[in-house]
């Protein structure tokens, strides 16, 4: 006699695969799970694991300026602003079936900053190829999401 698995149980199954991908860090659902996860290793060891999480399995990690640029400008921040506490999406905009842009605000203690970054769905999940940060919004948010309107 043998226990023959119940049809049911694929779909379980597969759902579990999926969910123990999206949280193994090889791939992330959205780019809120992306920021959700580095925003966790800032807290736990720094900016520099902020950024290293952020540019995991992307090829731009490996851009000795931008790591430059990005691991001096959030000290900076937290010199005016104090510690990080959340980041909150303001909006995806899918530009292609594999492309997105995420533009988001990193509140601070005492005040946000604004950012934006580009992923790509390639071979290992999403990941980010570009971001860009600054107190400033009108640098970085689209007029639109400034203004309060919605697309």
């Amino acid at each position: 006699y043998q226990n023959k698995p119940k049809k049911g149980n694929n779909a379980v199954k597969k759902l579990l695969l999926l969910s123990l991908l999206s949280f193994s860090g090889m791939a992330f659902a959205d780019g809120q799970s992306i920021l959700n996860a580095s925003l966790k290793s800032y807290k736990e060891s720094g900016s520099k694991e902020f950024i290293s999480t952020l540019l995991k399995n992307s090829p731009i990690a490996k851009e000795k300026s931008m790591l430059v640029s990005l691991e001096s400008t959030f000290p900076t921040f937290e010199t005016f602003f104090g510690k990080p506490m959340s980041i909150n999406v303001l909006r995806e905009v899918t530009v292609s079936q594999k492309v997105k842009n995420i533009f988001f605000t990193f509140n601070y203690e005492t005040g946000p900053i604004f950012g934006m970054m580009t992923t790509f769905d390639g071979p290992n999940g999403e990941v980010v190829t570009y971001v860009t940060v600054n107190a400033n919004q009108g640098a970085v948010l689209p007029d639109d999401i400034i203004e309060g309107h919605t697309k």
